[in-house]
């Protein structure tokens, strides 16, 4: 599961929901502009200063830290089943 935090009017937040729900990915949005936990994760804990922030969750309790907007559309590049077998 991806866990994207992101604050309202934020366009790359935008971008990376609309980029993920394409892709049929398992998600999970957190407002950081209405849960203070959620801010001092990103804030304090993952010393990052813009939003979007992506965290990749798996079922076995591992996490990996996706990044920003660009980073992931870079690890998702070829999900696309049609670039797979061009």
């Amino acid at each position: 599961m991806l866990f994207v935090y992101g604050k309202p009017n934020c366009p790359y937040c935008t971008l990376a929901l609309e980029y993920i729900k394409n892709l049929n990915l398992n998600h999970q949005y957190i407002d950081i502009s209405q849960d203070d936990k959620a801010l001092h994760f990103v804030k304090h804990e993952m010393n990052r200063k813009t939003v979007p922030f992506i965290v990749d969750s798996s079922l076995e309790g591992t996490s990996s830290i996706v990044g920003g907007y660009d980073d992931l559309l870079r690890k998702y590049k070829y999900h696309d089943p049609d670039e797979l077998f061009d």
